[in-house]
């Protein structure tokens, strides 16, 4: 192991006491699940289902929503196969298990300490890992790839701000993502990124979550569309300002940044006088 992963390792594990204490906190502050602490502990597990596994893990909703589209293709070819997800936030908790299918199944994503992280490991055994976007958390990687797991990694998306970081760590970035069985970047720039740190030719592979988009009904298209994307509080009502001054036949889409504050969002708009 490199020098750079012996030392992640040996933090993590020396902090691992006071993660309990810690999730505790995030409880309180809606951070955490509710009642889901040992899930991020990888204690008291469900039994594994008999059977290939394949686990799925991404950060929080968009990642989640895109790893179940890739379970139901995935089924349709095995269907005798079990999904396991995790996820990071209780939203992405939520979507999961509202739309999961009765071969598949939402963990918490196991805290990345030695300890916790071998115990999901040995206790899941998946068959194979596919991790989405930018999920990269080396105890976990490091962990299945010791136990054999092959792992891949999806929609792999990096900001300059990323490469110039993993770029200041080169042989502990070679290893985690030379850990990736299989890489499939969503744009060039993660390409060319991954493929100077591993050392391999890494070809763009495309944007999933983009080739993934329902299509478009054509009669609400005919119509111009003002789109408020991953709004936060306050910002809905500066567009609603705005649609106010655009004349009639416009549509407005608010895609609020948390889900669960769908409910104030639409009193906003109806206190606005607009249906929602």
């Amino acid at each position: 192991m490199r020098v750079g992963l012996a030392v992640y390792r040996l933090a993590t594990g020396g902090l691992a006491p006071i993660v309990p204490e810690l999730l505790r906190r995030r409880e309180r502050r809606g951070k955490e699940a509710p009642g889901r602490r040992n899930e991020r502990l990888a204690l008291d597990l469900p039994a594994r289902p008999a059977g290939q596994l394949i686990w799925l893990h991404g950060a929080s909703l968009g990642e989640s929503r895109l790893l179940l589209r890739m379970a139901d293709a995935l089924g349709r070819d095995r269907p005798e196969t079990q999904f396991l997800f995790t996820s990071q936030t209780t939203t992405s908790a939520d979507m999961v298990g509202r739309n999961a299918k009765k071969v598949a199944r939402h963990q918490m994503a196991p805290v990345d300490t030695p300890a916790a992280v071998s115990r999901f490991i040995d206790h899941w055994q998946p068959d194979l890992g596919i991790f989405a976007e930018g999920e990269i958390w080396p105890n976990l990687i490091m962990a299945a790839k010791a136990a054999g797991t092959p792992l891949v990694l999806v929609n792999a998306r990096m900001t300059e701000g990323s490469i110039r970081g993993w770029q200041s760590w080169p042989t502990t970035a070679r290893e985690l993502f030379g850990a990736f069985d299989r890489i499939l970047p969503a744009d060039t720039r993660t390409a060319d990124a991954v493929s100077a740190l591993t050392g391999q030719d890494i070809k763009a592979f495309g944007n999933l979550k983009v080739s993934g988009s329902p299509k478009t009904n054509d009669h609400e298209r005919s119509k111009p569309i003002l789109l408020g994307a991953s709004t936060h509080d306050g910002e809905e009502a500066l567009l609603l300002e705005a649609l106010s001054h655009l004349g009639d036949g416009w549509q407005l889409i608010l895609a609020p940044r948390h889900p669960d504050r769908g409910e104030a969002v639409a009193r906003t708009v109806a206190a606005c006088g607009h249906a929602v």
